[in-house]
């Protein structure tokens, strides 16, 4: 039984040849059904990139893929979606781009002249990276992930083997009690604008107000995520998880809410190989994350009306109305606005056309990047050539921000690939230290995939140092919790015997 439970680690750990056989042919069908929409929309360059970037873009995603560095992996995941995939939309909606505004791109005429120097760079950039990560790798991880398994401690093993049905029973009650706590939490935050970004904060005493968002943001989905690894994983809390993220996402009109609950329960489920489910999870993620955006508009203006003496909306109508009223044609462009938000063409133009001596020079950037100290808000009319007031939330994204601070600097762009390579591999030592306190690789890919999340897709990474502290505690605390409730478990059999 320990044999089978190993194996079945190792099974999560590493996808067999025959999932490659499907993988492949969806990835095909994915590239021949978008080859073909570029034809039909005669955008020739668009076209060009979509034969180009995936044949540059496949080498990196495969070295990394076959490097069993899971960080890594997902890192470069997310880099082929939105450099790969959503570069040829940027051409397709060329339309929608200016000289300045929200849609700048300064004096960039959309030529794969002026295209391929601003991409090169970006490339080599990406290849330093990975290959300074697996550089460290080597020299670091004497290991793989099957043997982090192998050495699992017996009892853990054990433990999880002999965790019966009213085990499962008591953490699905207690997801499930969790999962109603937060609706009703998320329901009172929305009443009050708590957690909406653009709308006034009330002033909470004790500082709640930032500790009701960050609870909801960053230590809710960890909660829920460890409840269902530890229940029976049925379709019905499944579905329950997936609904809640999408309450979760139109509660504060944000697509990272659904991110953070959708995507970890797909990674379970490639996992354990149940891939309706997995499918199931990753359209909630894309429906979650498109239907908050959509709702922004609605709420924002239904607030407004509401301060000025107008009928207030609530959530669930907020949620039919988004729905309801949306356009299935638009949902192409929200698809490319998910890949927009990881990362871009637009942020990597602005980020090459950047000057840093204007703004303290490539130093001072790095220094204030590094430190979470914002300053794409003082580049705001440097780059948009609009005024706008502090705290817009205007960001360069990763790679844009990275082009801005090397400035066509070589030197400075290989100093950031170090940078960036050593906190891939500090995500990596967090993801192994978890799977072996835990004695679950879920819930340690779990942490690995969100951490990845919060340093390159957020842009800024005051969020990523605060999820860091977080997993180091949970990672720290838990074999406490879970010991202190098997104890407590076994207590409370012991006096029920005896009676």
């Amino acid at each position: 039984m320990i044999a089978q439970a190993i194996n079945q680690s190792y099974k999560m750990l590493y996808f067999e040849r025959r999932d490659f056989i499907w993988m492949r042919g969806i990835s095909i069908a994915v590239w021949i059904l978008l080859e073909g929409y570029y034809i039909f929309r005669e955008n020739l360059e668009a076209t060009i990139l979509w034969v180009v970037l995936p044949l540059i873009f496949g080498p990196l995603l495969y070295w990394s893929w076959y490097s069993k560095h899971f960080v890594l992996r997902f890192f470069i995941l997310l880099v082929f979606l939105s450099y790969c995939i959503g570069v040829p939309f940027f051409f397709i909606g060329r339309e929608t781009f200016s000289y300045s505004g929200w849609g700048a791109v300064k004096d960039f005429d959309f030529s794969l002249s002026q295209f391929f120097p601003i991409y090169s760079q970006f490339y080599i950039f990406v290849v330093m990276v990975v290959c300074a990560t697996l550089l460290l790798q080597k020299v670091l991880f004497a290991e793989n992930m099957l043997d982090i398994v192998k050495n699992l401690s017996t009892s853990i093993l054990l433990s999880r083997r002999k965790r019966d049905r009213r085990s499962q029973y008591v953490y699905g009650v207690s997801l499930l009690t969790t999962v109603l706590a937060a609706s009703l939490l998320n329901i009172w935050m929305y009443n009050h604008s708590i957690g909406l970004s653009g709308l006034t904060q009330p002033t909470l005493p004790f500082r709640m107000t930032g500790g009701l968002y960050y609870f909801t943001k960053l230590v809710l989905p960890i909660v829920v995520i460890v409840l269902y690894l530890r229940s029976s994983q049925s379709w019905t809390l499944s579905i329950v998880c997936l609904s809640y993220s999408i309450w979760a996402a139109f509660s504060q009109v944000s697509g990272s809410n659904a991110a953070f609950f959708a995507l970890p329960l797909m990674i379970v489920a490639i996992s354990n190989k149940r891939r309706g489910l997995a499918l199931l999870s990753f359209f909630v993620f894309i429906i979650g994350w498109i239907g908050a955006k959509a709702a922004r508009d609605l709420v924002y203006v239904a607030k407004d009306s509401f301060d000025h003496g107008g009928v207030p909306i609530n959530l669930p109508s907020v949620i039919y109305e988004t729905i309801a009223n949306y356009d299935p044609s638009h949902l192409l462009e929200g698809v490319f606005g998910i890949l927009s938000r990881v990362g871009g063409a637009q942020g990597l133009i602005l980020g090459y056309k950047l000057d840093p001596e204007v703004v303290g020079g490539s130093l001072g950037l790095l220094k204030s990047f590094f430190l979470a100290q914002p300053f794409h808000e003082n580049l705001t009319y440097e780059l948009l050539g609009i005024d706008l007031p502090p705290a817009t939330g205007f960001s360069l994204g990763f790679f844009g921000t990275i082009l801005g601070i090397a400035g066509g600097a070589w030197a400075v762009l290989f100093l950031l690939s170090l940078l960036v390579s050593v906190c891939l591999t500090l995500g990596e030592i967090l993801l192994r230290v978890c799977i072996r306190r835990t004695g679950s690789p879920g819930i340690g890919f779990s942490v690995g995939g969100i951490y990845v999340y919060f340093f390159y897709v957020t842009g800024d990474l005051s969020y990523f140092y605060y999820y860091t502290l977080l997993a180091c505690v949970f990672i720290y605390v838990y074999p406490w919790i879970i010991t202190y409730l098997r104890q407590t478990s076994r207590t409370y059999k012991s006096i029920n015997f005896s009676h």
